[in-house]
């Protein structure tokens, strides 16, 4: 009875490493399918599948700060008064709507797929704050120059994938939440975007 015993033991210790490592290796792999889907439905311009892929409130709390900064360098680096002024006194309105025109769907896709159009995005809204800005409609973007730094945990809960578009580097955060990963930060080449705006 014994020896059963420890068969029986044995027999269920197995069946559970076997099962840790069987999920264990499905966490491993869940963030790179997520990210293989959600870079397929960009390709495609699939706005529903993106829109329900990302955490909205994170995503944009992280790109005001970063419109901040682009604004900030872009202007402190120009001697027009005219510039400067509406650094100074209106940055707290234009980056409302800069978040509220550039933070979409449809731009995200534009983002990824065609980095330079969205600078020019930017620079058209801080040049004229009140006008809304179009999408740039464009379906069947090209491979052009894109290249994958980095794709592995940050952390237990996250991951980053770090990549080069048309030599602009854009780092994405996905977090996993109820069992789901979904995007969770975007972090904007800051320094090259203020760049060439200012050019």
């Amino acid at each position: 009875k014994f020896i059963n015993f420890m068969i029986m033991r044995i027999l269920h210790l197995k069946n559970l490493i076997i099962l840790i490592i069987i999920l264990f290796s499905f966490y491993l792999i869940s963030p790179y399918h997520k990210i293989y889907k959600l870079y397929n439905s960009i390709k495609k311009s699939d706005t529903e599948f993106v829109s329900k892929n990302i955490d909205w409130v994170n995503v944009k709390s992280g790109f005001k700060d970063d419109f901040k900064n682009i604004v900030n360098k872009a202007y402190s680096q120009t001697n027009s008064l005219e510039k400067k002024i509406l650094g100074n006194l209106f940055i707290q309105i234009i980056i409302e709507t800069l978040v509220d025109n550039l933070v979409t769907p449809k731009n995200l896709i534009l983002l990824v797929n065609d980095p330079d159009k969205y600078k020019d995005l930017i620079e058209d809204k801080l040049e004229n704050p009140i006008k809304k800005i179009n999408y740039i409609q464009k379906i069947n973007y090209e491979e052009k120059d894109f290249r994958v730094k980095y794709a592995f945990f940050i952390n237990i809960n996250k991951f980053r994938v770090s990549f080069i578009k048309e030599d602009y580097p854009i780092s994405i955060d996905f977090k996993i939440n109820s069992f789901k990963w979904k995007l969770n930060r975007i972090y904007l080449p800051v320094d090259i975007i203020a760049s060439k705006i200012n050019n």
